[in-house]
């Protein structure tokens, strides 16, 4: 993003609406300044609601909420990601993951929450894309902080919301599904690094379960 549009961002970051002459009070150049403001609007960040009076729009509100005051570019975040445990009695399946950072490694069914999405549909949608099957009302256990490291390099930061669902046949669809009676999961070489930790946690738990796991592998 240009400074100059990070300017007109910032500025109405912390005024409901402002003039012209207030968000470019002869510090830079007009026409270069109008230029930039042209800009703002087109994306969507800034409307006029009466001639030489400008505000945030909705996607703007949005916008500066995910820039830093300091820097000209969206802040890196962590991602917010929901692992589902799919239990059958003594039965839960995982899934090989497909993608890094945790390629072929075994782990919950999960996935992204999509913006607007909450935590519970996300699951119930990850868990029929991944597996075919419709879970209809999981249960939260946990809400975890992960960071994953490879000696000093950050692999993964991310926020899992951790639901657990009993299913009565579980028939996998897909050869990255596996099934795995719980009494042999510690035996397993190739978990990802964050599992264990908190199926532990969360395996008989009465309550919501909440840590921050940061591992290095």
């Amino acid at each position: 993003m240009h400074y100059i549009q990070k300017h007109i961002l910032d500025k109405l970051r912390k005024n409901e609406t402002l003039r012209y002459t207030e968000l470019n009070p002869g510090e830079i150049e007009s026409g270069h300044f109008r230029y930039h403001l042209s800009q703002v609007i087109k994306e969507g960040y800034v409307t006029s609601i009466e001639r030489g009076m400008y505000q945030l729009t909705n996607t703007g509100q949005h916008a500066v909420d995910r820039l830093s005051e300091k820097g000209v570019n969206l802040k890196p975040m962590p991602k917010v990601i929901t692992y589902t445990l799919l239990r059958n009695g003594n039965q839960i399946m995982l899934q090989q993951k497909q993608k890094q950072p945790y390629i072929n490694l075994l782990n919950f069914i999960g996935g992204k929450v999509h913006e607007s999405e909450s935590t519970k549909s996300a699951a119930v949608r990850e868990v029929e894309e991944k597996t075919g099957l419709v879970i209809k009302n999981p249960s939260l256990t946990g809400i975890f902080e992960i960071l994953i490291h490879s000696n000093s390099t950050l692999l993964t930061h991310a926020i899992a919301y951790v639901y657990i669902t009993g299913i009565q046949q579980i028939n996998p669809n897909d050869q990255s599904l596996n099934i795995f009676q719980i009494s042999e999961l510690e035996k397993l070489p190739n978990l990802a690094p964050d599992f264990l930790v908190i199926f532990n946690r969360i395996k008989d738990a009465k309550t919501i379960q909440t840590d921050i796991i940061d591992i290095t592998i």
